[in-house]
């Protein structure tokens, strides 16, 4: 119930994540664990690959995630999501083609759809744990109640975020910029602490833009982007000025 409690009263899917981690780390530690998932307004999916609970800078195919996606949507309602997939059963029901040699190098063990009102917008792998037991009936259980919570939490999360980053980057907007500006501002006065602001500008940008045009511009503003935000820490605010 605490960890429910909790885990309702993040509001950040990093943080999520991180938490549920955590708490895995209680319980159980599957050897891989895999969330892919679509945020809104995205035309890419987004995703975070751990090994023994530890983050990585793995990409993993998702390859396989429309395949599922589909199956889910068929085959669960808003109510089923977090219900455990043994993934063993999953093979038989899915179309040859949606195996790929990523996902059978991964093994998952369990899958676990995120289904909101509008569909499945994730899934989540996770393998065996390092010990090689199998997971007892209260672990399945524990896994099924946390994800439950964590489809509707992440879901807003991600509503949140969308509604405060640059569609094109993943940058805080400007305006949620100068309202975080202001709450710093108001901390550093009261507490009398320092604090900085570091304004990036790409030199000859326009001159780029318009030698290869605009789309490819926009390639390097989302790998710069990409870049700066792997820098900053978790506290720091960076937005597209």
């Amino acid at each position: 119930v605490n960890d429910i409690s909790h885990l309702i009263s993040l509001t950040k899917v990093d943080s999520m994540i991180d938490f549920l981690c955590s708490k895995f780390l209680d319980y159980f530690i599957p050897d891989r664990l895999v969330f892919i998932f679509k945020p809104p307004r995205k035309k890419h999916l987004r995703q975070y690959v751990y090994r023994s609970l530890e983050k990585t800078d793995e990409a993993f195919s998702t390859y396989c995630y429309e395949y599922l996606k589909e199956y889910f949507d068929q085959n669960s309602s808003h109510e089923e999501s977090g219900k455990v997939y043994y993934f063993r059963e999953l093979i038989s029901k899915l179309p040859p083609e949606a195996i790929d040699e990523n996902l059978r190098e991964l093994n998952p063990y369990i899958v676990i759809p995120l289904i909101a009102i509008g569909g499945t917008y994730g899934i989540v792998f996770l393998t065996r744990k390092i010990t090689g037991t199998e997971y007892t009936e209260s672990q399945i259980s524990y896994i099924s109640r946390i994800f439950s919570i964590l489809s509707i939490t992440m879901q807003n999360g991600l509503h949140y975020e969308s509604s405060i980053t640059d569609s094109k980057t993943g940058l805080y907007t400007n305006d949620f910029f100068f309202s975080r500006l202001t709450e710093v501002l108001s901390l550093v006065k009261r507490y009398k602490q320092n604090s900085a602001v570091l304004i990036l500008d790409i030199d000859f940008f326009k001159k780029f833009n318009d030698t290869y045009g605009h789309l490819v511009g926009d390639k390097v503003l989302i790998s710069i982007a990409q870049v700066l935000k792997r820098t900053l820490r978790t506290e720091d605010c960076i937005a597209r000025f």
